[in-house]
């Protein structure tokens, strides 16, 4: 059965399910899903927690010893199965599914899968096999015209009385980033302050602290500002990944005023406004796109979606240093004359 992440916490008080798949790639959902899940169990008794990547038939053995290795502490565990990837059916359906099916009634497994899932893969019988067996839990990106709502949401369950002005601000500036969203909160919850002017300070904090910031540095070419501010975010624990939604976000809210540019010539206050840019970055934005042309925002693009595939697969020292090599191509576009 698949539930929305909005609902696993009412799922759970009702009980706990024996399987549990959670999958997408939404990541502040997907982390808050397992934390419910494993906070549930404990106070069910399942006092032992077992990890195991699960990437290839070689694994299989070792799956096979965590489940039928009774723990000299606690009856009760809960495994947690974590996927690199999914289409490898050999390995789920040999090795996964055959494990699920001979479950023991004092474990709960858990499989967390960190990215999204395409139809051809929900298509597959184990897919299918195993939504019928587990609670399946789905962290989709919330949509651009639900995200201000859920943001609200957010703010009311935190006790942060957000006016209008201040939430569509915080909205604004963290568009769609459910994880940049709840440390903004987290933020405001902790400085006690929720009139826009004191808002805006949280927001932009310091310039080598800001995501956001970066964007604008990118944009001027800014090489020392870029990688000032990107050794701060790194020193500070920011995640790679936010680091990489931003230039990515940045990339593509510039590739449709790149189309426009092309096809009008010209990019006027009007146009800049119904792409929902800031009076602020228009000049920034239009002095940019002056200098790189279309094609070149699609190689940016292309880039940055590689860097994101290194962060979910590479080390934690080679996803900086590609985040640095994609920032350093970046900064050169901004700084061509």
């Amino acid at each position: 059965m698949r539930i929305q992440p909005k609902d696993l916490s009412l799922h759970l008080t009702r009980g706990l399910a024996s399987i549990y798949f959670i999958w997408g790639e939404e990541p502040l959902q997907r982390i808050e899903a397992l934390d419910a899940i494993r906070a549930a169990a404990k106070k069910q008794g399942f006092l032992e927690r077992e990890v195991i990547e699960l990437t290839s038939v070689k694994d299989d053995d070792a799956l096979h010893a965590i489940l039928n290795t009774p723990s000299l502490f606690t009856q009760k565990r809960l495994i947690e199965c974590r996927l690199k990837e999914v289409k490898n059916t050999k390995i789920m359906q040999e090795i996964l599914m055959n494990a699920l099916l001979k479950l023991p009634p004092d474990i709960l497994f858990v499989i967390f899968y960190p990215d999204k899932l395409d139809s051809t893969t929900m298509k597959n019988a184990w897919f299918v096999t195993l939504e019928r067996m587990a609670i399946t839990v789905v962290s989709n990106p919330i949509p651009q015209n639900k995200f201000t709502h859920w943001l609200q949401e957010r703010a009311k369950q935190q006790g942060i009385p957000l006016t209008p002005e201040a939430l569509s601000y915080v909205a604004e500036r963290t568009e769609g980033n459910l994880v940049a969203a709840h440390q903004t909160l987290e933020k405001i919850a902790l400085l006690q302050t929720c009139a826009l002017p004191q808002l805006t300070k949280v927001m932009i904090w310091e310039n080598r602290h800001s995501v956001f910031e970066l964007g604008d540095a990118l944009l001027q070419g800014a090489y020392t500002r870029t990688f000032r501010i990107l050794d701060s975010l790194k020193n500070e624990g920011i995640e790679p990944s936010l680091v990489c939604w931003a230039i990515t976000r940045e990339v593509r809210n510039l590739i449709p005023l790149a189309e426009t540019l092309e096809k009008e010539g010209r990019l006027n206050d009007a146009m800049m406004e119904a792409f929902r840019v800031w009076k602020q970055r228009r000049q920034l934005v239009s002095s940019f796109l002056q200098k790189c042309p279309l094609p070149t925002l699609y190689d940016i693009f292309a880039r940055a979606k590689n860097v994101d595939t290194c962060i979910k697969t590479e080390p934690l020292k080679k996803t900086w240093q590609a985040l640095q090599d994609l920032c350093h191509h970046f900064c050169c576009l901004g700084a061509h004359p």
